[in-house]
């Protein structure tokens, strides 16, 4: 029989070698020339895969009308997709990170002030409750048990726990 010009017979049998130089000659670059290249043949499904996955972006993302989109389709503009969102509100965007910002040195301060008080005032009660507790009248020197069952506050007295409810009300209070 006669193919391109050449005799072939096709009924012979190939040997291993010549089927093995065959596939890794022909085949394999043919393989890797269409699953590899791009633009890929606009009828595989890889090509038709790419397709649908940039019109969801475009659409549901970028909000382009299929009309807008490369590739192009024919859909309507999705009007919340994010990036136009954030486009029209950018100006608003960023005025609400600076006033964030803003309000949270301010608390900052005030937390910072509301500290200060506390160490104050639990410094001055403490040097009171010292100056009034002496031993002078017995010459015994003060004992000190470790206790048996840890206290809940250890160490907070009533008047720092309710200077520390003021700050946290000064703190966190509404401002008009």
């Amino acid at each position: 029989m006669s193919y391109q010009g050449e005799q072939v017979n096709f009924s012979q049998t190939l040997s291993t070698q010549q089927i093995s130089s065959i596939i890794t000659q022909d085949v394999i670059p043919r393989l890797n020339k269409i699953q590899m290249g791009y633009p890929q043949n606009p009828f595989s499904a890889s090509a038709k895969s790419d397709t649908d996955i940039w019109n969801h972006i475009n659409r549901y993302v970028w909000g382009k009308s299929g009309s807008e989109s490369s590739p192009e389709g024919d859909w309507a503009a999705n009007p919340n997709a994010p990036i136009p969102t954030i486009w029209k509100n950018k100006d608003n965007i960023s005025t609400n990170l600076q006033r964030a910002s803003v309000i949270h040195k301010d608390l900052q301060r005030q937390l910072n002030e509301a500290k200060d008080e506390r160490d104050s005032i639990q410094e001055k009660i403490e040097g009171k409750a010292m100056r009034n507790h002496t031993h002078l009248d017995i010459n015994i020197p003060p004992i000190e048990l470790p206790p048996l069952i840890p206290p809940l506050l250890p160490t907070l007295s009533l008047t720092t726990i309710a200077v520390g409810g003021l700050a946290a009300y000064m703190i966190l209070r509404k401002k008009k």
